[in-house]
């Protein structure tokens, strides 16, 4: 006896028998119910269609002439609209080609009346196999598309963080030191938004680990700043087991707060409020050390990222903390650079302080001088004024009238009297060229220029030559071509180092006795100074290298090699500007300086110390 195929009672396969002979269903019903098959029949096309409709049907038993609509019209249809039913086709027709025919528009077998048990039995076991099949194949089929869907869709995503990732190296490569803040803050923001969390955040520790801050957040809308953090505390009290995976270089990722290990539930109080749902902590190593962490948590419900996805954030946190050691090493090189534009001002002013000191000595000394001739006038104006006194007791004595007469005429008192106005005079002009001499010295000196300010390059140069003065005078002849300048935005004394620099250059240029040039003329949208001199000239095969730190073509002792590369530092990078040189062995050099002209700024308070002084 053949056995149908085994299933759930509840379940059992239902078989529709299609004929329009009544006694061949009942013969085709009576064999499929004595195997538990549960059975309905119909007598045309059109019937089985409203049952097919109706009801769920595993197999249907079709027979191929039908009055109306036959069995062969209605098996494209059912093989359309029906995909898991199974038809076995019945005929008295012994038709290889209707055979053929049927089983190519989908039918499962094919039995010829009259018929035999076994034969409708096979049949229907191994049609109700075939679907069996087929369900199973189209099953792991689309479980194999959606799988490939899946993975298509996570390896989507995953590019798209690995292009977001190298977008952000190529930011913070890009980044200038003052854009580094808003960028930590944008790539924060970009990552958070692709994780889909709530809140970024940035925290830095101390080499001690004793120091902790958020440096960096950024947060979703509605959301309060995250709380500052103790300065006392420290990772390894406050979330120990924190710091460990941390500290290892290891990722936390906690894909729902509410499932985390008893041993850290504590260490959810140190979280910001409200509490995330889910968190990525991604750890910064610098050198071995824990520098700091990336963070970003979801609020509004949890979210669980794919070990991919936390596998490349660990990429992030190294670029990050390749960024933070830019900005270090780039703090460092500032620092250094100011202290070496502080020790070549300082040098600088070394070697000028012989020449201030000869230009405040003329001063002083007529000075001097006439200090001394004021006090013997004042001697002899104290005893006229003494003599007069004493007159003034015997007013119509003649004898004491023509006594103060010759005092008067002894002393010279109208001659001192003319002369002391001119003696205070040049004393006082004396003294205000050793107060700008001084006045000079200093602004060339200062290092807290902060802010640029509007500043007049010619005045500039004015007060430089005035300071470098000692040096040019007994080298060379100074000729001023100045044009008429706007204002420039500028730094005024980081200007007058460089101007000191060439000025002094130049005479250092000349063995006997030249000539140096200083002109200034307005070129479009740039202010131009140059400064010549009839020098011996720059050799070719040094012309590329006189900006280098440390190249010096003089004497051992004779200078550092900074001036010319500090000189080129506060054009190009101070200003934004542009310096040039021209040079012939034997003739002489030229230098050309282009600085940008810019708007004037209202908003600037500092006190620009090149204005011309009352």
């Amino acid at each position: 006896m053949i056995k149908p195929l085994p299933t759930n009672p509840a379940n059992r396969h239902k078989i529709l028998v299609v004929d329009d002979e009544a006694p061949v269903r009942e013969i085709l019903i009576r064999i499929l119910e004595n195997e538990d098959f549960v059975c309905r029949e119909a007598d045309s096309a059109v019937r089985a269609l409203e049952l097919l409709e109706a009801e769920e049907f595993s197999l249907l038993l079709l027979d191929i002439q039908m009055p109306g609509l036959s069995g062969l019209q209605l098996l494209p249809l059912l093989s359309e609209r029906f995909q898991d039913l199974a038809v076995i086709m019945a005929t008295v027709e012994d038709d290889r080609k209707v055979a053929e025919q049927a089983l190519q528009d989908g039918a499962y077998g094919y039995v010829i009346k009259p018929f035999h048990r076994n034969e409708i039995l096979i049949n229907v076991m191994a049609a109700l196999d075939r679907r069996r099949l087929k369900q199973a194949s189209r099953d792991n089929e689309n479980l194999l598309e959606n799988k490939v869907r899946k993975r298509t869709a996570e390896l989507s995503r995953l590019a798209a963080l690995q292009r977001l990732a190298i977008d952000i190296s190529i930011r913070f490569i890009t980044l200038q030191p003052h854009e580094w803040a808003g960028g930590v803050v944008q790539s924060l923001k970009d990552l958070g938004v692709f994780l889909g969390a709530d809140r970024g955040y940035l925290i830095e520790f101390s080499p001690d680990d004793r120091g902790v801050a958020i440096t960096h957040e950024w947060r979703g809308s509605g959301l309060p700043p995250c709380p500052a953090i103790p300065q006392e505390s420290t990772l390894d009290e406050n979330l120990p087991w924190l710091a460990r995976q941390l500290k290892s270089g290891q990722v936390v990722h906690l894909p729902s707060i509410t499932r985390m290990p008893p041993d850290i539930q504590r260490e959810m109080n140190c979280f910001a409020k409200p509490t995330p749902r889910s968190l990525v902590v991604v750890p910064m190593l610098m050198q071995g050390h824990l520098a700091g962490v990336v963070g970003f948590d979801a609020i509004q419900r949890e979210a669980a990222w794919p070990e991919e996805i936390i596998t490349l954030l660990q990429l992030v946190g190294n670029i990050f903390v390749n960024s933070l050691e830019r900005q270090r090493l780039e703090r460092e090189r500032v620092a250094m650079h100011a202290k070496l534009l502080h020790s070549e001002k300082l040098a600088a002013i070394g070697q000028l302080a012989a020449g201030v000191a000869h230009e405040i000595n003329t001063p002083i000394g007529f000075i001097s001088s006439n200090l001394v001739t004021l006090q013997k006038y004042a001697s002899r104006l104290v005893e006229f004024v003494q003599a007069q006194a004493s007159a003034l007791t015997h007013p119509h004595d003649a004898k004491i009238t023509a006594q103060l007469e010759e005092a008067r005429n002894n002393g010279k008192i109208d001659y001192i009297s003319n002369d002391i106005a001119e003696l205070i005079l040049e004393s006082l002009d004396g003294a205000n060229k050793v107060k700008e001499i001084v006045l000079d010295l200093k602004n060339f000196s200062r290092v807290d220029e902060k802010e640029p300010v509007p500043a007049d390059v010619n005045t500039c140069l004015e007060h430089t030559l005035t300071l470098v003065r000692n040096e040019l005078k007994y080298k060379a002849t100074v000729q001023r071509e100045f044009s008429e300048l706007p204002d420039i935005i500028c730094f005024p004394q980081k200007l007058g180092q460089a101007f000191a620099n060439l000025l002094v250059n130049a005479a250092q240029a000349i063995d006997s006795h030249g000539e140096i040039i200083v002109r200034t003329w307005r070129e479009n949208d740039e202010i131009l100074v140059s400064i010549a001199d009839t020098g011996s000239g720059i050799a070719q095969e040094n012309l590329g290298k006189i900006f280098d730190p440390f190249f010096t073509t003089k004497e051992v002792g004779q200078g550092t090699g900074l001036g010319l590369s500090i000189t080129h530092d506060i054009i190009t990078k101070a200003h934004q500007g542009e310096i040039t040189v021209t040079s012939e062995l034997g003739k002489g050099t030229t230098f050309t300086v282009h600085l940008p002209l810019r708007p004037i700024r209202t908003n600037l308070s500092a006190t620009n110390p090149c204005q011309d002084k009352p």
